[in-house]
């Protein structure tokens, strides 16, 4: 059975794995890891990934931090109406 530099290099890009556990795990040499990573450019495919990742994280949480802000805009509108409208009817508060 041959090796699985598919998986491996995957392994690699989209983990914190070092070239050293990958060897130990898949049962090959770092420095077989290491060429082959050389040559087809692992190290920038992992940092384009992992930009692509922060990039998309930072993109969900602002989205989720825009709709909190909305809503506790909404919410402290409908509130503010309540308070006025008591106001303007001369009930107590």
């Amino acid at each position: 059975m041959g090796i699985d530099w598919a998986s491996i290099k995957t392994e690699y890009i989209t983990t914190n794995t070092s070239y050293r556990k990958l060897a130990q795990k898949y049962g090959v040499s770092t420095t077989q890891i290491c060429n082959v990573g050389k040559d087809e450019g692992w190290v920038e495919q992992r940092e384009q990934f992992l930009n692509k990742t922060t990039a998309k994280t930072i993109e969900i949480i602002s989205q989720q931090e825009a709709n909190r802000a909305a809503k506790i805009h909404s919410v402290a509108d409908k509130l503010l109406n309540k308070i006025e409208a008591m106001a303007d009817s001369g009930r107590p508060m």
